[in-house]
């Protein structure tokens, strides 16, 4: 992994699912620094701890447990998103009048996707949120977007639904992940699921950053900046990082590694068969 620190100048705009709600100051482009790091800095800096050298450690068996959920390790990378907002700031404060806002994330990736995260946390009071995630490799020099918004959703069943399609998976004993959910917007503002009759209903922006990843293919990169609300203030900040990402190498050590063990029990599994055969006939003199 390589050590270095890369700063991008960055014009950030609207996420598109803020559009249904935007005003006039919204619609202007406001520039800030981000700062992107790679390989062994970016694994250090982020504030989510140990987990990448931690997955780089057990590549091994992480490939293994990605591959049992019928995943294709050469199409993913385990991405982390790490936030907290300022509970005062107005975006965060006036979400929701009589209550603390039930917020989510929502990633869109130039190019590919938009990501539901499917989780949501209630009553949100300003405290790190951490979310993992195992996704579709993102290109290099893709912009993304990461928005917070307030759920508006008047009815419990449709976040029961979405909640229930989040099926963590463990890559080691201290991390798991969820896989998130392809995303369009109608009309209207809602967050139609894709593949699925469920639809959210539209959302309020509370928090949204903008960055560009790498443009090289790095295993290990993080982005860390400032969260901002639809008329500019800063309301937080924000880390978004690809943590792990697994080397065609190891991938293919994996597998010739899966095929010794079945080659192995295959060998045992027939010698046993013979044995068995020859102690009958053994038997039966």
């Amino acid at each position: 992994m390589k050590n270095k620190i890369t700063i991008l100048l960055i014009s950030v705009s609207l996420s598109i699912f803020g559009a249904e709600n935007a005003n006039a100051n919204r619609g202007k482009a406001l520039h800030t620094i981000v700062t992107v790091l790679t390989g062994t800095t970016a694994a250090g800096a982020f504030a989510g701890g140990n987990m990448a050298a931690n997955l780089e450690q057990d590549a091994a068996n992480v490939i293994q447990r990605i591959r049992s959920r019928g995943i294709d390790p050469w199409k993913g990378a385990v991405y982390s998103t790490y936030l907290s907002l300022d509970n005062n700031a107005d975006s965060v404060l006036w979400a929701d009048i009589f209550s603390k806002p039930d917020i989510y994330i929502v990633v869109s990736i130039e190019g590919q996707k938009n990501y539901l995260v499917p989780d949501i946390a209630m009553n949100y009071a300003g405290q790190p949120y951490l979310k993992n995630l195992y996704a579709e490799t993102m290109r290099p020099g893709s912009k993304i977007v990461v928005s917070v918004f307030d759920d508006d959703t008047t009815s419990d069943h449709i976040w029961n639904q979405v909640l229930s399609t989040n099926v963590a998976f463990s890559l080691d004993s201290n991390i798991s992940v969820s896989q998130p959910l392809a995303v369009s917007v109608t009309a209207g503002g809602a967050l139609q699921l894709v593949g699925h009759p469920m639809q959210l209903d539209p959302p309020e922006l509370i928090a949204y950053a903008e960055f560009t990843s790498p443009k090289n293919r790095e295993e290990v990169w993080c982005a860390d900046g400032i969260l901002y609300d639809g008329y500019k203030q800063k309301v937080g900040r924000i880390q978004f990082a690809q943590i792990w990402k697994a080397d065609p190498a190891e991938i293919d050590s994996a597998i010739q590694e899966q095929h010794s063990r079945e080659s192995a029990k295959t060998f045992l599994y027939g010698l046993a068969i013979v044995l068995a055969l020859v102690f009958g006939v053994l038997r039966g003199f």
